[in-house]
């Protein structure tokens, strides 16, 4: 399995690298909401980010963001901030003259610079960094896009408990 997976990764990597006729730059700002358990109400948050994106046809990903999100847990506002780093690998769905459609999908690393809870700093004993497994869809037309991410928290946010987070993000941005 192991050998088939680098495989494909190898086969991917190599024809996004050499498809470097396509390099796009794609700052944004965007509202997302989070869940932390089931019984989470939901409340706004926010991120503002760049993206690059290398590859005509399957392409390579990553950039940086800072963003908060926020949930209320039994009555008590629950919230976190950080900045995450994605290196995701995709494909462009199709490019019509209505624009592109992107698919993309890999890991992230979020480092949390604060957990609040009603507004008074929780931070200690909580992950400082969150690994997530990140979706992505994303459509351009001319200089503009509009994008739909779906993270999936891996890392607990405190050891032993069900505590991780997701997050759905809408995303606005221009592509350079």
């Amino acid at each position: 399995m192991k050998k088939i997976t680098l495989t494909f990764f190898v086969i991917f990597l190599s024809k996004a690298l050499f498809a470097f006729d396509s390099f796009q730059i794609n700052p944004y700002l965007g509202l997302n909401y989070a869940s932390i358990q089931e019984y989470d109400k939901l409340k706004l948050g926010y991120q503002v980010g760049v993206l690059g994106r290398f590859g005509k046809k399957a392409y390579i990903g990553t950039g940086v963001s800072y963003g908060k999100l926020a949930v209320i847990m039994q009555g008590n506002t629950f919230s976190m901030s950080g900045t995450q780093i994605p290196l995701l690998f995709g494909i462009k769905a199709f490019e019509k003259n209505e624009g592109k459609l992107r698919l993309g999908f890999g890991p992230a690393l979020t480092f949390v610079n604060k957990y609040k809870l009603n507004e008074i700093d929780v931070s200690e004993g909580k992950h400082h960094y969150l690994w997530i497994s990140k979706f992505e869809v994303n459509w351009s037309k001319s200089f503009y896009t509009i994008g739909l991410d779906y993270d999936l928290g891996i890392t607990p946010i405190i050891g032993g408990l069900n505590s991780r987070f997701n997050r759905l993000s809408l995303n606005f941005g221009f592509s350079f």
